[in-house]
């Protein structure tokens, strides 16, 4: 694929089950939402936070942003993507949401390396749940238009839009990638995992 790469840290969601903002959880010595900057950084030409306004208040200066903009505000992930692909419309975008603290360096390879002019969007899926992982995959640019249309008619599920684009399906080659962290008793939980695999 010639398409230039960017990532996204999806970053803008309310976290009411965990109580605080997962952006801001530390699982790695810093911020989710900078571990996963740095991780990203490995894979693409370039990284951004999406965020609301809001949020990009207390995001250090280093870091580049994505605002949600108004017409897309209070739609979930499909929201920040369409306010990436407005910023920087000839690029496609490598998302991986804040939830997911066992992403690793090894899983974003596999989802690059898949990557291919036949497909519109490569992304994970879970091999016990049979269950898509929509937070963690890239949307090449061709994607865009045809998201922007079910956007319009009130469609921003993005497990529901990729069965209408041409989506490649992985299974990972570490399923823990697919931990979705979202109460303080899983974060406990993840914490000490990691502190394990660390040591």
């Amino acid at each position: 694929m010639n398409q230039e790469l960017y990532a996204l840290v999806l970053s803008g969601g309310h976290s009411s089950r965990m109580g605080t903002e997962k952006r801001l959880l530390n699982y790695h010595g810093e911020p989710q939402q900078y571990h996963l900057v740095h991780l990203l950084e490995n894979s693409c030409t370039k990284v951004f936070i999406s965020c609301t306004e809001i949020q990009s208040r207390d995001i250090a200066e280093s870091y580049k942003v994505v605002v949600d903009q108004k017409i897309f505000a209070d739609s979930g992930p499909m929201g920040g993507l369409l306010s990436g692909h407005k910023a920087f419309p000839k690029v496609s975008w490598l998302v991986v949401g804040c939830d997911y603290p066992f992403v690793d360096l090894a899983a974003l390879g596999q989802l690059v390396n898949a990557r291919a002019e036949k497909y519109d969007a490569v992304v994970y899926q879970d091999a016990e749940a049979s269950q898509v992982e929509p937070l963690i995959g890239i949307y090449e640019v061709s994607c865009f238009s045809k998201m922007l249309r079910e956007f319009q008619k009130g469609q921003t599920s993005l497990r529901l839009f990729l069965n209408l684009v041409r989506t490649e399906f992985l299974f990972p080659e570490n399923p823990d990638v697919l931990q979705s962290i979202d109460t303080p008793e899983e974060f406990e939980r993840a914490k000490r995992l990691i502190g394990l695999i660390k040591t």
